[in-house]
């Protein structure tokens, strides 16, 4: 059933007795209000659509609505709804805010909430010790799919020392002094570090659970439960995200099941060890050194989607080494990516040519990847080299010749549109590679100062001279030529 919210109070109010209903959706006129109290005499409501989109006020006694099974609302409007660990039935609880010294908000309202597929938690900062942790009772929920857990506030050394001040008896006067004379002498956060690791030890989910995050954590270990092969065995998806002082990441072989696997703003981590997965992120990690592979064959193949991006100092990652092996094993490298979004590594090489299959969708490889220029585009559509705007591309500089070392031509068939720009050592292009792009309708080349100049004469240009005259661009349509040095007999070649 439906109504919009102006003039449905007296509507609900003729309905509160009905207990058929089940299923109720509020449309907002576009204003923000108060829900009528009446709403929550609806005990036998399953589901209750307010709209993802609005933020309205709901009525005090929520908690009451114990059959809900869905409640589809911004996430804001599920955390604030104080002793919800009364809704027993519900399904969905995306943002449950842990609230220091509030009641209706303690970590423990979710030890009931044994119907509960897809949870996130919040605010875990005010969570005070391991006790209160473990009696949320999330390894009792085996229906439990999807868990976020986040910190969203570190606890200064301060903060620290004047909560557990405020827990300690007001006579004890000897740990107070201690604990002070402590705060004094330096930047110590052992204490800060030890809270958040009980607290994560203490919401060991059911080893069921699919797809887990976690975010803002400041211990520098994992927990036990994620640390061994007996608890979680069946992830699908790990995030990790934000943990500053997190060094030593649990070893991924323990999570055979594993596919997606995001590693973001982590900034102490050195060494990752990866398992055969679908998807990998890597983002914003300043000290990964290594990215080291259970199975180079297993991950190459299985591997559709790679986001490496802000790893300045990432310079081993077995799968873009040549490796024989690989090649014999398979007949391509990466055969099965998708996507690919590499940028800010300066010191990464790939010693591969790019895109790696036909049925590449997706291909962005942008500033500073040591051994390529910078590239974005598709295998089926279009191809951008070199700059994207009008600052240096220093990568892009690099690049003095564009041959099958660099692309594989061969996988670039279909495409209709390439933009080369800005590579301003570039010196020439291989025909024989181009001779492959048989749909290759537009080709754009700017700010090119060498390419094909007139006293820039590479040697194998005189080896791909014959291929030229064999029709190099056998669609192209349109050729535009702009600040470059290229001469008229290579003009005469290209058409």
């Amino acid at each position: 059933m439906s109504a919009t919210s102006a003039d449905f109070s007296s509507f609900l109010c003729g309905l509160a007795s009905s207990v058929h209903l089940r299923y109720l959706k509020l449309e907002s006129d576009g204003s923000e209000g108060d829900f009528p109290q009446v709403l929550v005499n609806f005990f036998h409501l399953q589901v209750l659509d307010v709209g993802s989109n609005t933020d309205p006020i709901l009525p005090n006694g929520m908690h009451n609505l114990v059959n809900l099974r869905y409640l589809v609302a911004d996430k804001e409007v599920c955390s604030s709804i104080a002793s919800i660990g009364r809704m027993t039935s519900l399904q969905h609880l995306h943002n449950f805010k842990v609230q220091f010294c509030c009641i209706g908000f303690e970590i423990t309202q979710l030890q009931s909430m044994n119907e509960l597929v897809q949870l996130g938690v919040s605010e875990l900062e005010n969570v005070k010790n391991r006790y209160d942790a473990n009696g949320a009772k999330l390894r009792d929920k085996r229906h439990l799919e999807e868990l976020r857990l986040l910190w969203t506030h570190t606890p200064s050394r301060d903060e620290y020392a004047t909560e557990t001040r405020f827990q300690h008896p007001v006579d004890n006067v000897e740990r107070d002094i201690e604990l002070l004379s402590t705060v004094e002498r330096g930047p110590s956060s052992e204490p800060c570090l030890d809270k958040a690791r009980e607290v994560l030890e203490g919401l060991e989910p059911h080893q069921d659970l699919k797809h887990l995050q976690i975010s803002g954590y400041y211990g520098a270990t994992s927990p036990t439960w994620l640390a061994n092969n007996i608890s979680v065995t069946s992830l699908r998806t790990l995030h990790l995200d934000s943990c500053g002082e997190w060094e030593i990441l649990p070893f991924m072989e323990r999570f055979p099941l594993l596919i997606k696997l995001k590693l973001t703003n982590l900034r102490k981590v050195i060494e990752v060890l990866v398992p055969s997965l679908e998807e990998l992120v890597l983002v914003e990690m300043p000290k990964l050194q290594r990215c080291l592979c259970i199975s180079v064959g297993g991950l190459s193949s299985s591997l559709r989607a790679l986001h490496i991006d802000k790893c300045q100092t990432l310079k081993t990652f077995y799968l873009f080494m040549n490796n024989n092996k690989i090649k014999l094993e398979q007949r391509s490298w990466l055969s099965g990516l998708r996507k690919l979004i590499m940028r800010d590594c300066p010191q990464l090489k790939v010693l591969n040519h790019l895109p790696p299959s036909d049925t590449f969708s997706d291909l962005t490889l942008i500033s500073g990847v040591s051994t390529l220029p910078s590239m974005k585009g598709s295998s089926s559509e279009t191809l951008h080299i070199g700059s994207f705007n009008w600052f240096i591309d220093h990568s892009s500089d690099e690049l003095t010749i564009l041959d099958g070392k660099i692309l594989a031509f061969h996988n670039l068939r279909r495409i209709k549109l390439m933009r080369i720009y800005g590579c301003r050592n570039l010196m020439s292009i291989s025909f024989e590679g181009f001779s492959h792009l048989v749909f290759l309708e537009r080709l754009e080349i700017h700010w090119c100062e060498k390419l094909f100049s007139s006293h820039v004469f590479p040697e194998h240009i005189l080896e791909d001279a014959p291929v030229a005259n064999c029709k190099a661009f056998p669609s192209l349509e349109i050729l535009t030529i702009e600040f470059c040095g290229i001469a008229g007999k290579w003009l005469s070649l290209m058409l």
